[in-house]
């Protein structure tokens, strides 16, 4: 394995959760640095949404972070320049060592719902991004909308979302697919975090089809059309996780003719956002997360 790829298996779930915790901290000096005014909302149950860009425009990039410590929008915008009438919305969800399942999927779904009722954005300019555990939100986002959660309140979207865009998402938390064994020595994560992780966020609660996507059966995805125009689906050939996504892509591709999958050889997970600037420089998902999301604002 390459020696510049960052090694997560040796931290702690309360290390990597750090840089996000104080999100607030990370967001202002980012606005601080980039010249712009800050502008933070706080949402019900703890959550806050931070704006880069003019909230009142019409084009919404709405970004839900996984685990990744560098600040979420410099690496999706690298290069490119935001335009004036398009903006980004971060969603700062409380984190496993704080909280634990459904709570993070309640604070996605008041999010959507604070942009398209309280700001009256139309789901139709709204493009979703999300990597690793932020993918699994989105995917949980996205079957709420289908499937309402029995313990959270329905949202119903008047038109689709304009697009969803997957970064090594995290859908099963099972550890048995041979990519697993085959990607060990290669990947910047293992089997044994993740098992840390996903046992801190379930906190005991059961699977199901909203906290472990990648489990649903095909036909909970019938109608995803209905809630979201475009799919975008990103992974490395390196990755533990790339077997399951490889299958799940499958499944989504049979429902969902507008989906484009990317198997990038090589690359580990959730590259496009991890801290090392080689790797993100050279990196050929980065490429095309940014081509695709520029193409939709």
């Amino acid at each position: 394995m390459s020696s510049v790829r960052p090694q997560l298996s040796t931290l702690e779930f309360l290390d990597l959760g750090l840089v996000l915790v104080e999100s607030y901290e990370v967001y202002r000096r980012f606005a601080e640095a980039h010249r712009f005014q800050p502008v933070s909302v706080a949402l019900p149950l703890g959550a806050r949404a931070h704006w880069i860009g003019n909230p009142s425009v019409d084009k919404i990039v709405v970004f839900y972070h996984g685990k990744a410590k560098r600040t979420p929008t410099s690496t999706m915008m690298r290069g490119a320049a935001l335009p004036p009438t398009a903006a980004i919305c971060i969603l700062s969800y409380s984190l496993a060592v704080d909280a634990q399942y459904p709570l993070q999927l309640h604070q996605a779904v008041l999010l959507l719902k604070y942009l398209v009722v309280d700001q009256a954005k139309q789901p139709k300019n709204i493009t979703l991004c999300g990597d690793s555990a932020g993918g699994n939100l989105i995917l949980g986002l996205l079957s709420h909308l289908l499937h309402p959660h029995p313990s959270l309140p329905p949202l119903t979207l008047l038109s689709p979302l304009l697009g969803a865009a997957l970064v090594s998402p995290w859908g099963d938390f099972s550890t048995r697919a041979p990519s697993f064994t085959r990607n060990a020595a290669n990947d910047s994560i293992n089997g044994a975090v993740l098992q840390k992780w996903a046992a801190c966020f379930m906190n005991g609660a059961r699977a199901d089809n909203y906290n472990q996507p990648f489990l649903a059966a095909d036909h909970w995805w019938r109608n995803l059309q209905g809630v979201v125009q475009e799919l975008l689906i990103t992974v490395g050939t390196d990755e533990v996780l790339v077997d399951g996504i490889k299958g799940f892509t499958k499944t989504i591709e049979a429902v969902h003719p507008r989906t484009r999958a990317f198997f990038a050889p090589r690359e580990f997970h959730d590259q496009p956002f991890m801290e090392t600037d080689v790797d993100v420089r050279r990196c050929q998902q980065g490429r095309v997360l940014k081509a695709w999301l520029v193409a939709r604002i």
